[in-house]
């Protein structure tokens, strides 16, 4: 881990959890609770379908297993460093109670910085782990998928002492302790999001440090330490559910289902007025997304709309592209080719899929894993949620579309697991 890493700057929530914090990484695995629960243990890993939520770095991931955990929700469980800002000048950057801090903090500088309206530093850190000024702090997640939310806005909720004063309370629904950090939320939907089963999960998960981040169709649980028992990971795989669950109601109103057949209007030149938060994208994605509609014949449609019509959509991400139309060497087939974007630094990639129809008779086997079942062979995710079937690229794409490469592995990927027919048949 190197000097300077988690097991030279660190601290704990909890008084408990003080042993995690000096050791920088969990005593143990998960992997005998993943075989229990049937559940793919697949070490330390950045899940890349929840990267909008998850921490910068896989080196601060730790245990991870994937699946449909208990309590309903397909996602991942795992144990994490909680990156907390410090400086020379101030100290621990976050408010609320910390034990056993041990760091040495890195940038702004003495008396200077108090009284100047910008901060000074001695340089930029590299983009790698444990550069930061901060300490690492000892937490369990449960990560979710939740792509019936991803119109709702980008939202993060942890107790009042760890989030700025003045940011908005959940006192009014009975969740006293909370406040929220995010764009402005209207009234009504506010309510729907923290008013009903978030609300309710939130009195009953009573630890001392609570997070829940919400960003492009996933919602994170955090909890502090490193939870080793099997029922005490239940109780975090539930909650997670359960808010994943209330986020999907609340949600409910901005969506329109429809027949997958039924076209969808053109993009517009922003977000619609009931969801202004939506991550519109740039102008030259919005170029790239124009001449690949021209150059493959296909109709360019709202990424929005498409979250409205399909709103259990497999493809992680929310959309930023979407082309429909008879897709180049498909033989005919009514497809939509579409791309995603996942926040966290992120602004630069996108992710293709191709979505289309499902047969009336699903494949069998293969049994489609929930969130995606990976075909190494074309290194693309398959899965079929009420009636679509999505095939997505396990990387995401660095400035560059793929179109082609992209369709064409799809294909492939589909004839494989059996949802569309051989080229001989």
């Amino acid at each position: 881990m190197g000097k300077g890493g988690a097991k030279s700057n660190y601290g704990a929530f909890a008084k408990d959890d003080l042993e995690d914090a000096k050791r920088g990484e969990p005593a143990g695995t998960l992997d005998a609770y993943a075989a229990a629960r049937g559940l793919t243990a697949m070490g330390q890993v950045q899940f890349t379908a929840f990267r909008g939520v998850l921490p910068s770095y896989p080196e601060y991931i730790f245990n991870v297993v994937r699946g449909e955990l208990p309590g309903g929700g397909v996602g991942v469980l795992e144990h994490e460093l909680q990156e907390v800002e410090t400086d020379t000048s101030r100290g621990i950057l976050w408010g609320g109670e910390f034990y056993g801090t041990h760091y040495t903090a890195k940038g702004p500088k003495g008396f200077w910085n108090k009284v100047l309206p910008f901060e000074i530093t001695d340089s930029t850190p590299p983009d790698e782990p444990f550069a930061a000024s901060a300490l690492w702090v000892p937490v369990t997640a449960a990560v979710v998928r939740v792509p019936q939310a991803a119109l709702l806005p980008r939202v993060l909720v942890r107790h009042k002492d760890r989030l700025p004063f003045g940011d908005p309370t959940l006192d009014e629904f009975g969740v006293a302790g909370f406040r929220t950090e995010g764009p402005e939320i209207p009234p009504e939907l506010r309510a729907a999001m923290f008013g009903g089963k978030v609300g309710e999960t939130l009195r009953t998960f009573p630890h001392p440090y609570v997070e829940v981040r919400l960003s492009h169709g996933a919602v994170a649980l955090r909890r502090n330490g490193y939870v080793m028992n099997d029922d005490r990971l239940d109780d975090v795989a539930h909650a997670a559910g359960a808010i994943a669950a209330g986020l999907a109601e609340a949600a409910a109103p901005l969506h329109r289902p429809q027949a997958f057949a039924e076209e969808l209007p053109a993009p517009g030149d922003g977000p619609p007025a009931d969801v202004p938060w939506y991550e519109w994208p740039s102008s030259e994605w919005r170029e790239a997304f124009t001449r690949l509609t021209r150059e493959l014949g296909l109709t360019q449609e709202d990424p929005v709309a498409l979250h409205r019509a399909f709103p259990t959509l497999a493809v992680p991400g929310i959309a930023q592209g979407v082309l429909r139309g008879a897709l180049p060497g498909w033989d005919g087939v009514e497809g939509r080719l579409v791309y995603t974007a996942h926040g966290r630094g992120t602004s630069g990639q996108m992710r293709g899929a191709v979505v289309f129809a499902a047969p009336p008779s699903l494949p069998s086997p293969p049994a489609f894993v929930p969130g995606g079942t990976l075909v190494t062979e074309t290194d693309m995710y398959v899965e079929v949620v009420d009636g679509l079937a999505a095939v997505w690229n396990r990387v995401r794409g660095e400035r560059r579309l793929d179109a082609v490469s992209t369709i064409e592995r799809a294909l492939a990927t589909a004839r494989q697991v059996g949802l569309l027919p051989g080229p001989n048949s």
